[in-house]
Formats: C-alpha cells, sequence, structure tokens
C-alpha cells in the first residue's frame, strides 16, 4: 500500500511543501529510524519517493461528495507543462486550476489561476515565475456575485501602471474606485492617486506621492460609506488624522490594490 506524506521546508525565507508517495516499507524503515525536519526530505529523496507525473496525474483524490483533486509533479515538484498542475473540481460544481512550472505559478499564454464558483463568480490571476504579472492587462480580474468588478495590475510581482489606474472596482449601481500606483506604492502625478466616486454623486479623492500622503479631498458621504469611518467632530484636521490612521492600519476596507487575494491550499 501506498500512503502520502507532506513536508513542508523553507528556501531563501519562503516555505515549500513537498509530497512523497511512501510504500508500508519505507513507513517502517522511516518510523524505526525517527527522521524528522530536513533530514526526512533528504532520506525520502534518497529512497526515490519523488511523485512525478510521467503518465498522467500523480495525485488523485476523489471525495465521498463527488469532490476530485488532480495533481501533477516533476521530481517532487508541482508541474506541469501541457496543462494545468493542480486541477481541483467541488461537488457544488465549483472548479479551481492553477498552472505550476516547477512549484511556481507562471503561464505565459493565459491565467496561472483559474476559479469558477457555482454562484457564478470568478477570479483569475496571471503570474510568470512565481510573481503576479501581465503585459498586456490586468493580471487579476474578479467577477463577483453582486455584479462588481475587480481588476489589478502586477509588473513582476508589484502593484503597477503606468498608462492608468493600477486597481479598478465598478460596481453595478455605478460606484467607481481606482487607485494609481507605481512600484507597489500610491502615486501619480497628475490628479489623486486614489478616487472613489459613489452612487449618490460623493467623492473622495487622496493625492499621493511616492506613496505618501500629501492632501486629500472628500465628502462626509464619501467618508462615511466609503471608508467605513464614524462621523466626525473637530474639522478638517480631525478627519485627515482618522484617515492618515485608517491608511496605516491595514485591517481598515479601504479599497486599493494592496487586497490579498488567497489561493486554495493544495488540499483543503
Amino acid at each position: 500500500m501506498t500512503s502520502h506524506i507532506k513536508v513542508n521546508y523553507k528556501v531563501n525565507g519562503v516555505q515549500v511543501s513537498r509530497i512523497y508517495a511512501v510504500t508500508d516499507d519505507i513507513w517502517r524503515e522511516q518510523f524505526g529510524r525517527h527522521v524528522e525536519g530536513k533530514d526526512l526530505q533528504v532520506w525520502l529523496e534518497t529512497r526515490g519517493c519523488q511523485l512525478d507525473s510521467s503518465d498522467g496525474p500523480a495525485l488523485v483524490r476523489r471525495g465521498a461528495d463527488g469532490s476530485t483533486r488532480r495533481a501533477y509533479y516533476r521530481n517532487g515538484a508541482l508541474h506541469r507543462e501541457d496543462g494545468p498542475a493542480l486541477i481541483v473540481r467541488d461537488a457544488d460544481g465549483s472548479t479551481y486550476e492553477a498552472y505550476y512550472l516547477y512549484d511556481q505559478l507562471s503561464r505565459e499564454d493565459g491565467p496561472a489561476v483559474v476559479k469558477h464558483n457555482a454562484d457564478g463568480s470568478t477570479l483569475e490571476m496571471y503570474y510568470r515565475a512565481g510573481k503576479a504579472h501581465r503585459e498586456d492587462g490586468p493580471a487579476i480580474v474578479k467577477h463577483n456575485t453582486d455584479g462588481s468588478t475587480d481588476k489589478v495590475y502586477y509588473r513582476d510581482g508589484k502593484c503597477h501602471r503606468e498608462d492608468g489606474p493600477a486597481s479598478a472596482t465598478l460596481y453595478a449601481d455605478g460606484r467607481t474606485s481606482e487607485g494609481f500606483y507605481r512600484d507597489n506604492k500610491p502615486h501619480r502625478a497628475d490628479g489623486p492617486a486614489i478616487v472613489q466616486h459613489n452612487a449618490d454623486g460623493s467623492t473622495l479623492e487622496m493625492y499621493y506621492r511616492n506613496g505618501v500622503l500629501e492632501r486629500m479631498k472628500n465628502t462626509y458621504e464619501a467618508l462615511s460609506t466609503g471608508l467605513l469611518l464614524p462621523p466626525v467632530n473637530g474639522g478638517p484636521e480631525a478627519i485627515d488624522a482618522i484617515l492618515r490612521e485608517a491608511i496605516a492600519d491595514q485591517s481598515t476596507p479601504v479599497r486599493s490594490c494592496t487586497r490579498e487575494y488567497v489561493l486554495l491550499p493544495l488540499w483543503p
């Protein structure tokens, strides 16, 4: 009988996982040796336990609910050159496909991550050599169930665009939110770097230079509904102080391209 073991370790400070196919005989030998950590990884590889997809997926799991997980490997690393290396199909019809080359999300001719949910929402993410990147459009495109659409531009892993907003959200009710970024920092030389237009006509404009907030223009509605801040007493200085604090606090729901999309784990 063959089982699978997942070993986590770090390469240059980045955590990496490997999954190995282990027979009962190797299991018994491993437990007798009490090998663990990096030594366990080396020992498994010397025993030839690396997964390899020479004739199809190296790892297939089928759930009782009808869900399936398929993964392609080369020499122990998630890898496939002619299609997605990780394919997940859930019982509700949702699908998730990810393209990997030697454990790095990467694809030259389309999105490296494609997710279609049963509720109709979709997510596409473009990667090159493990970094979010796209030359001819947004690297992240997300269509939500409420009719809104999120688009974020990345270059070599950094939120960046030179000829327009690097992040943009269009809502079904006509609201819009845009962020101008350069090398992962909000920046715009000829206007506001963060712009939000609400359906009631109120607006929020925040002026950044190289990631530093210089000034802002707003209406009360933009602050209370756009940034979810409470009513403020004390005039513009008090509003500005709270706004600066909100920007510094990443838990505050300020819409910008710093939002992170969490990828599905290998085996949820």
